[in-house]
């Protein structure tokens, strides 16, 4: 279940992840192998928890990809608000500030972005600080 409903939110097919989630959730749990069974629902927990904020990010993406930058923002915002470190969020959100000319918006987003790369794997925190960095040049270059 839990490689199944991990397929779909890959394939963006939030609503049938969601339900393959819930799904493998109602599952009786097998008192033999109970701390298997434990520990994939816990995964599917932490799985159908992510599938909004994968919706709403893949969401904006395809706005800002047609640069519709404005209406991406609030659905960014709407992220932000349900889940504060959701790091990909800033880093976005920070791209269509800059490109609605928000550079104080932008700045602030770029901080929280920085604050946030602590959480991540260090063999990636390498890779996301030098994305920092060049947004952080954008801004500067920015009126």
């Amino acid at each position: 279940m839990l490689f199944r409903s991990q397929a779909y939110l890959e394939l963006k097919a939030f609503d049938i992840a969601a339900e393959v989630c819930r799904a493998g959730q109602a599952v009786e749990v097998d008192t033999e192998a109970m701390q298997g069974d434990e520990e994939t629902r816990q995964r599917l927990a932490a799985l159908l928890k992510r599938i909004p904020n994968e919706r709403d990010l893949s969401q904006a993406t395809d706005l800002m990809v047609r640069q519709k930058f404005s209406e991406a923002l609030p659905i960014l915002d709407q992220i932000v608000d349900r889940d504060p470190d959701q790091l990909m969020s800033y880093f976005l959100r920070c791209q269509c500030y800059m490109s609605c000319a928000r550079k104080a918006d932008a700045r602030r987003d770029l901080k929280r972005f920085r604050n946030l790369i602590h959480t991540l794997d260090p063999r990636e925190a390498a890779e996301v600080n030098a994305a920092a960095d060049q947004l952080e040049q954008q801004i500067e270059t920015m009126p």
